[in-house]
């Protein structure tokens, strides 16, 4: 929990809470959730304008953060976006912005694309068979070339099934990996799962030896 907040802070909080009051008041976030949408991706695009996916990702990459320490900037967007009971994968996107940061490799226009909001991301990681623990991780990848073969479930996945890549947790031989995958990739499925929250939507993924 912050106790103590920067100026600089204040002020991105501000501009966040603003947003979220003029653009998704609770009358319009339960129209969402009566039309079946998950959120509203121009919305989406425009709120990441302010920062919101950009926190966990350096300059370098094209991200940065409000006070430098990411993490504690990207809790006053989740806390905003939980008083104001907003939509959007938050959580999730800013995993997989982060990963992709991280990761050693030359395309950098997914993440680009990810920080300004064009596309959106969720990370992959539970399965449906129990708790998931990085030491039984049943979803596989096997080396095709120079592809990856994914096959395996992962369910549940927070902002499926509207997000654009899902960023999936799968074993090698070697050890685990984590994959991008297009939402529209072949072998892939997608169901969504009924929930009480009528904001946070989820689903489970079938991956019937996606090629990646």
């Amino acid at each position: 929990m912050l106790v103590e907040t920067t100026d600089e802070q204040d002020v991105f909080a501000a501009a966040t809470a603003r947003f979220l009051q003029a653009e998704l008041p609770l009358t319009a976030v339960r129209e969402l959730a009566r039309s079946g949408a998950r959120f509203d991706k121009d919305l989406w695009r425009r709120g990441a304008e302010l920062g919101w996916m950009s926190l966990l990702v350096s300059e370098e990459h094209g991200g940065g953060s409000v006070s430098g320490d990411g993490l504690a900037d990207l809790t006053i967007v989740a806390d905003l976006f939980g008083r104001y009971v907003a939509p959007g994968p938050l959580t999730g996107c800013n995993v997989v912005c982060a990963a992709l940061a991280d990761a050693d490799h030359d395309d950098a226009s997914l993440l680009s694309s990810l920080v300004s909001g064009e596309t959106s991301a969720a990370w992959c990681f539970g399965e449906p068979s129990g708790e998931p623990r990085f030491a039984h991780v049943a979803t596989t990848a096997e080396r095709a070339g120079g592809d990856w073969i994914v096959t395996g479930r992962k369910s549940p996945v927070d902002g499926a099934p509207d997000v654009d890549y899902y960023l999936v947790v799968a074993a090698t031989d070697r050890g685990l990996v984590q994959l991008i995958v297009p939402a529209d990739a072949p072998g892939l499925i997608c169901d969504p799962l009924l929930s009480l929250d009528v904001v946070r939507k989820f689903g489970a993924l079938t991956l019937d030896r996606v090629r990646v």
